[in-house]
């Protein structure tokens, strides 16, 4: 009977043990090599049959041809940051910001746990090889803000940033696009695309300075300005009203729609015909939030997009879109001259919004050739691979944008092009908000509200 109970025991036990889902790995322990091309095969069977039109900036041959050298260099156990390491290469090659790949989110927050330390302690510029000091996240900084950075940890800045391209070569934009996002999340680049964290030695011309980094709840402050939406209205009969607006969250949009109501009514009351809307930085989020923009500032009809492309039982399927938006009858409706101020940041449903704005001839745009095309992706979904529980993220919607030529690839290019210098962004010279006020011709000091 006892016997009999014990074999019954370790049966379930064993039942329990191969039903249960896999252990979560520590960072730095090694995956088989079974295990991690079993991932591979679920992250390229994602973007290869749940993308309608994966292949639109990238030849398929090359990727293929990437795709069998990532496969074949997963010979042996690794960790998931090798992984990471590993398979980055194909998420580059796409040059679509709407394919993602990061390491697992539970892993991350672990180590952020067992790691108060993990993160590099500076945000920075970077300007095609180079990389600056923008600020220290430490109390003890003696870094000047403009300060080359040279090496990190033995390895040269070049070195750094070229590891981080993946190999891609790069047309302009995508560059710009590239330096602009990496200087948004170098802490995290540092610690997936080179592994590094808790220490770090940082060579300057004339010194090396070893420092701890620094932790998740200091690094989270950058993302957390408080200023997803702002605006300004400068005094006097040639005011200039500027509209700031860093996302396009749908969680946000109550906030937006208040705030505009109250933006466009002092901007009535006083009389402002001229107005700066600034979505710089936005990587958007939903059309609704730029819809409701539009309705205070225009009267004219309009197409976000022309029509899109899905997948529908592996087999493409194409709506088109003719039934434009009518902007409502706004109380406080704006009349005046309008200049949009966009960037390479400016992305997804951002970067509809600056194009609807441009294609209907809404105003001017003061900006940067986009990395997105007029045939973009959406509707993003997830997928978490089975043994490094990696996040692999995958657009399955294409839109068509006004402006689209179907033979060509296009991109959004503003009336006006700003790229700023180092030299200006270390001292703070907006030098596209300094043209918009040139040609809205006043020099006036905006005061904030």
């Amino acid at each position: 009977m006892k016997t009999s109970f014990i074999i019954t025991s370790i049966c379930l036990l064993l039942i329990f043990i191969n039903c249960k889902p896999n252990a979560l790995p520590g960072i730095d322990d090694k995956i088989s090599a079974d295990s991690l091309k079993a991932d591979f095969k679920e992250i390229t069977s994602n973007i290869e049959t749940k993308v309608p039109t994966p292949f639109y900036l990238c030849p398929k041959s090359t990727y293929d041809s990437i795709k069998q050298t990532v496969e074949a260099s997963l010979n042996k156990p690794m960790t998931v940051i090798e992984f990471y390491q590993k398979v980055s290469p194909m998420f580059m090659l796409l040059k679509d910001g709407h394919f993602q790949f990061f390491l697992s989110k539970k892993l991350v927050e672990n180590l952020e746990q067992k790691n108060p330390e993990l993160y590099f302690p500076f945000t920075v510029f970077i300007d095609h090889d180079r990389i600056f000091v923008d600020s220290c996240l430490r109390s003890d900084a003696t870094i000047k803000k403009g300060t080359e950075i040279l090496a990190i940890n033995t390895v040269s800045s070049k070195d750094i940033l070229n590891k981080l391209r993946y190999g891609v070569a790069l047309k302009s934009n995508e560059e710009n696009y590239f330096e602009r996002r990496n200087e948004d999340r170098f802490y995290r680049s540092l610690l997936q695309g080179m592994g590094f964290r808790n220490n770090f030695s940082v060579k300057f011309a004339g010194k090396t300075v070893d420092t701890k980094g620094v932790s998740a709840k200091v690094v989270a402050t950058l993302d957390d300005d408080g200023h997803d939406f702002s605006y300004k209205i400068a005094e006097g009969k040639d005011g200039i009203a500027y509209l700031g607006i860093k996302d396009l969250l749908t969680e946000n949009r109550k906030k937006l729609d208040s705030g505009l109501k109250i933006f466009f009514k002092a901007v009535k009351q006083q009389h402002v015909n001229k107005l700066i809307i600034d979505i710089r930085n936005n990587y958007g989020g939903s059309t609704k939030l730029a819809r409701d923009v539009f309705d205070y500032i225009t009267d004219k009809k309009y197409l976000m997009d022309t029509g899109e492309e899905s997948l529908q039982n592996s087999k493409k399927i194409f709506e088109i879109d003719t039934v434009p938006s009518i902007p409502k009858p706004m109380a406080d409706k704006f009349m005046g001259k309008t200049i949009l101020l966009t960037n390479v940041l400016c992305y997804s449903s951002a970067h509809m919004m600056a194009n609807t704005f441009q294609y209907y001839k809404m105003g001017t745009v003061i900006g940067q050739i986009s990395t997105e095309p007029l045939f973009i992706s959406g509707e993003i979904q997830e997928g978490i691979t089975s043994n490094t529980q990696s996040r692999a993220y995958f657009p399955t919607t294409n839109f068509y944008l006004p402006g689209y030529q179907k033979d060509k690839v296009t991109y959004f290019v503003p009336d006006y092009q700003v790229y700023p210098t180092i030299k200006e962004r270390v001292t703070g010279k907006d030098a596209a908000v300094d043209l918009a006020i040139k040609m809205l011709g006043s020099n006036h000091q905006a005061k904030t509200r």
